[in-house]
This record gives C-alpha cells, structure tokens and sequence, in this order.
C-alpha cells in the first residue's frame, strides 16, 4: 500500500509541476514546455536510478520518485500528439526537429544521469558523511 500511495503523491506532484511549466511557456507554437518537461524528466530519473545502482533505497520511495514523479512530470502521449500536429499542420521540420531533439537529447540526458548520479553517490559515500549529521 505504501508504493500506491507513493506513485500517487509523487504523481500529483510532477503532474502539477508539468501544468506550471506548460502555463509558463504557452503561445511558443512550438511544444517548448513538452521538450523541457520531457528532457528534465529523463535527466532526473538517469540521476535516481544511478542512485539506486549504488545504494538500496526503499521500494516506496523509488517507486515514488521514479514511477510518480517522473512518470507524472514527462509526458510520451504529449510528446507523440504534439508531433501529430506539427506534421500535420505542414510544419515538417519543427517535426522532425521536435523528435529529434527530444529522443536524443532525452536518452543521452538519462545515460548523464545515470553516470551522474552514480558517481556523485558513491563519491558521498566514500566521503564518510553518511550518517555524521
């Protein structure tokens, strides 16, 4: 019961923090806030799983980060109707520049993270500040 309410408050929150973004980037026509949404989601969830490569954490807690912060803060169907439209819309190369940017920026962000977040953990720990607070 734990990880189901973990995925929903952490859902409610990258939810609500995808709407704010969105409103602050309204009337670009092209999809700004999706790209931002989508690139710092897959940053931040390559950071907490190169966490979790380094140490156990509790299942709730990577569930709620992972699953519902991150799944409710990025955005696949978004990205793939935004897409849509642009073509449609005869804007081609904003298309085609849109899931470009966003596929590989979005995976080589998550591959950073990973790297990231891995070091930085374990630099901590080896530091032997775990636990000094």
């Amino acid at each position: 019961m734990a990880n189901v309410l973990a995925v929903f408050v952490g859902g409610a929150v990258g939810a609500s923090l995808r709407y704010w973004i969105n409103v602050g980037v309204l009337g670009f026509g092209f999809p700004l806030g999706t790209v931002v949404e989508n690139l710092l989601g897959s940053f931040l969830l390559g950071v907490l799983s190169g966490v979790f490569l380094v140490v156990q954490g509790r299942e709730w807690v990577k569930v709620g980060l992972g699953v519902g912060l991150c799944g409710g803060f990025t955005t696949m169907s978004t990205f793939g109707g935004d897409a849509v439209h642009l073509w449609m819309d005869g804007l081609m190369l904003e298309a085609a520049s849109y899931v470009t940017i966003s596929v590989i920026f979005g995976i080589a962000l998550a591959f950073l993270g990973i790297q990231l977040g891995t070091k930085a953990c374990a630099h901590y720990l080896k530091s032997g500040k775990v636990g000094a607070e």
